[in-house]
């Protein structure tokens, strides 16, 4: 969808699965909720694909930005040595950990 340059936006099946991003990117890299095998890997997207339709459009923060955003304690997308490795992007993204959340720029987590 996104070669036929259909707009997507990652979410979950809340309340039935949980309501976590990492999950959701993690399953759209590697096709499949965990290490498994891939349910059908034509459908994979890149983790930079995945980041970006998990962003509401504002992939940076700059002076009229929205005040929603996360700080990470880690680059979210994938270190060099498993680039190309599904299941290895996966597992790094859902191992994401998220250091601040801001709400119309008020926090709302601090693990700081």
């Amino acid at each position: 969808m996104l070669d036929a340059g259909v707009r997507l936006a990652l979410g979950s099946d809340a309340p039935v699965a949980p309501l976590d991003p990492w999950l959701a990117m993690a399953a759209a890299v590697h096709r499949s909720a965990d290490g498994s095998p891939p349910w059908n890997s034509r459908e994979a997207i890149t983790a930079a694909e995945a980041l970006a339709t998990s962003v509401d459009e504002q992939p940076t923060v700059g002076v009229g930005s929205r005040g929603d955003l996360v700080l990470l304690d880690a680059n979210p997308l994938p270190p060099a040595e498993v680039a190309g490795v599904s299941a290895a992007i996966a597992e790094h993204l859902r191992t994401m950990c998220v250091a601040a959340t801001f709400v119309a720029g008020r926090p709302t987590h601090l693990a700081l």
